[in-house]
């Protein structure tokens, strides 16, 4: 995982269960022990592994702030019908994207990518979209966080190699 670059606000965790206990809300352990580390950090220049040509990075997580762009419950509640049920967001990915979080049983700890272009409502329209149509980041949080590295981490994949010595290549001439 990147570098995450301490909040200067503590998490706070009266805050965060009356805002679960509000929505009935039941979050990963992993993810409230991120909370509990980091709050609403900031990341250092990241991309996350796999997904690269998409161009997905986490700017900062979402925690328990005094800030309404990095608290968890004000961005929860101004989602909460563009989203499918459940589906909350824990991380900015810029934008106007989100990195968000299923929290239905049926894919419960899931980490998906919403991007405001393609999955976002009309102004107070409510979300028809499922999982499904989200772009699956991964399986758990510790399995996203695991994929998140540094912006110029070497490319992993042979076809990706291939890709970028062919533009080097256009590039030289």
């Amino acid at each position: 995982m990147v570098n995450v670059n301490l909040s200067d606000q503590m998490f706070n965790e009266e805050k965060f269960q009356a805002f679960c206990e509000k929505y009935g809300l039941i979050f990963p352990e992993s993810h409230i022990d991120f909370l509990r580390k980091y709050n609403d950090s900031e990341m250092d220049s990241n991309v996350i592994n796999g997904i690269e040509h998409l161009g997905v990075y986490v700017r900062y997580f979402y925690g328990t702030t005094n800030d309404d762009f990095s608290n968890i419950a004000e961005v929860y509640e101004s989602y909460i019908d563009r989203m499918p049920l459940k589906c909350i967001p824990v991380a900015d990915a810029d934008f106007g994207n989100q990195i968000c979080m299923s929290l239905q049983d049926e894919n419960y700890g899931k980490i998906y990518f919403w991007d405001h272009e393609t999955m976002d409502t009309e102004y107070e329209e409510k979300c028809h979209l499922t999982f499904n149509d989200m772009v699956l980041l991964a399986d758990s949080f510790g399995e996203f966080l695991d994929k998140i590295i540094p912006f110029d981490a070497e490319i992993s994949t042979e076809e990706e190699k291939t890709l970028f010595d062919r533009i080097k290549n256009i590039f030289k001439r």
